[in-house]
């Protein structure tokens, strides 16, 4: 069903089932039975082995290489929303990636982006304590170009 939704644009029915108890309650609430019945049990996913096992399963049947983690969107596109689901209870994917061994094929690009805005503040806040009573400096670049311009040193 959420399947179906999505794919027609209707995620603001899925957010409003999810609102009112789920799809289980709502089709209860309307004597109706779901086309699925294989659901797993409650907390089935507070396991990791669950979640490595899930894993392995995916690689296998899709034929991907068992050393390296599926994208979570590569979960989506099978309609693995469970697994995509299961990633983010445990952290994410590089943290699952990291506690399963397993690597990923894209490096976080994210955390590539977080880590040049450190390096970047870093380098403002020095700049800034080497030119207190000077023009403000907001990155190493930004200094540069001052010191070029004649307002180094």
């Amino acid at each position: 069903m959420r399947k179906q939704l999505r794919k027609h644009g209707r995620v603001d029915i899925e957010k409003a089932i999810t609102r009112m108890g789920g799809f289980r309650r709502i089709a209860s609430l309307m004597n109706l039975s779901l086309a699925y019945k294989h659901r797993k049990p409650k907390g089935y996913w507070d396991n990791l082995e669950n979640l490595q096992e899930e894993i392995s399963r995916f690689q296998r049947s899709w034929g991907m290489d068992p050393s390296f983690m599926p994208s979570r969107k590569s979960f989506e596109r099978a309609g693995r929303y469970d697994i995509a689901r299961a990633l983010e209870k445990w952290g994410g994917l590089h943290e699952v990636s990291r506690l399963l061994s397993l690597k990923v094929r894209h490096p976080n690009r994210q955390a590539n982006l977080a880590k040049d805005k450190k390096n970047d503040y870093l380098a403002s806040t020095d700049c800034k304590w080497r030119r207190q009573n000077s023009i403000l400096c907001f990155s190493r670049y930004t200094e540069v170009a001052l010191e070029t311009k004649g307002f180094g040193h």
